[in-house]
């Protein structure tokens, strides 16, 4: 079985263009059947002519579901599960960094999975390459529950690290089944986030936050200490089996 991606108006801007293309060259560039990486088979268009070509379809490997629709089923998942989830999700981002690429779109909905819990890592729309020559990064990647609190602090200095923090988020919401840090704008998300991992140190956040950033720290969150994730956690969520 295979899945057909179709890519919604891929050449209606050039914005959307050049997305298409880096999707397509980067499925190309990760293309290892034993990654933990959605595999790409084919690339073709409906389109009679160069003058009517308007559309294209990705021939992708087929997954079942993806974690949000069986997160959203609320029930719940083994330890055994979740660890298997996690190191499979590890040992894609690592394949893809390793590839000298940022996935920067990591949350339940792009993670597929079969009813074995072999998983794939999908769409690649917002991925990056990063390369020594690469100039600012944009600061508007990662739906914002499963965004790293350095691009929320300072857009212009992430790592590929911003990639764990997803998964981190993505593991804590396969326990809870629900979203750990549900920001309803950037400045409540960065305040979710603070009241469980604590504020850091004056220099930290002199070292990664632009100035407004900082301000909004110190004058509305202030000193918070960092949750104690035993007792956070504990065994919720946690199935037996």
């Amino acid at each position: 079985e295979v899945a057909i991606k179709k890519m919604l108006k891929p050449f209606q801007s050039d914005i959307h263009a050049k997305r298409t293309y880096r999707e397509l060259k980067l499925l190309i560039h990760l293309n290892h059947e034993d990654a933990s990486v959605v595999q790409l088979f084919n690339v073709f268009s409906s389109d009679e002519s160069l003058d009517k070509f308007k559309t294209l379809y990705f021939v992708l490997n087929y997954v079942t579901y993806d974690l949000n629709k069986l997160i959203k089923r609320k029930q719940p998942f083994s330890e055994l599960q979740i660890q298997t989830l996690v190191y499979a999700m590890l040992r894609g981002v690592k394949f893809i960094h390793s590839s000298g690429v940022i996935h920067r779109d990591l949350k339940p909905s792009n993670i597929g999975v079969d009813p074995d819990l072999n998983l794939s890592i999908l769409d690649f729309g917002l991925a990056r390459v990063v390369t020594p020559v690469d100039g600012i990064l944009t600061g508007y990647v990662a739906t914002r529950w499963w965004r790293a609190p350095e691009i929320i602090c300072n857009w212009e200095s992430y790592t590929s690290k911003s990639d764990v923090w997803s998964i981190g988020c993505i593991m804590a919401e396969l326990v809870m089944l629900k979203p750990i840090f549900p920001g309803r704008d950037q400045s409540d998300q960065l305040t979710k986030i603070l009241e469980i991992v604590g504020t850091p140190t004056e220099n930290k956040l002199d070292e990664i936050c632009e100035i407004h950033a900082r301000t909004f720290i110190k004058n509305n969150i202030g000193r918070k200490s960092k949750r104690d994730f035993q007792e956070y956690f504990g065994n919720r969520g946690l199935s037996r089996e």
